[in-house]
């Protein structure tokens, strides 16, 4: 039997429209888009922003690449926040960035 590595490479439109949930399983919303942090020069230091469409105004948000923990196999990304935190938390939508 082989055991699939994760890929030390990829590209960022790979993740596009890949799941967020939380640690309770939760639908939280799916990638939009994958930002780079060209000031501080790396790659991987960024913001994913993710529609969250159970709202009634389909919010955007941004985190830190670092509060994402990425799982290949399932094609999901795992947020450790509820969704009543998203619900108070501060958006954005595409017209006021």
């Amino acid at each position: 039997m082989q055991i699939s590595k994760p890929p030390k490479v990829l590209s960022a439109s790979i993740l596009k429209g890949d799941k967020v949930t939380n640690a309770k399983g939760e639908d939280l919303g799916t990638v939009e888009e994958i930002m780079l942090d060209l000031e501080h020069g790396g790659l991987l230091c960024g913001d994913v922003i993710w529609r969250v469409n159970w709202m009634p105004n389909d919010k955007l948000f941004a985190v830190p690449w670092e509060a994402l923990t990425i799982s290949f196999h399932d094609k999901k990304f795992t947020l450790n926040v509820s969704k009543e935190t998203l619900k108070s938390a501060p958006g954005f939508d595409r017209t006021n960035g």
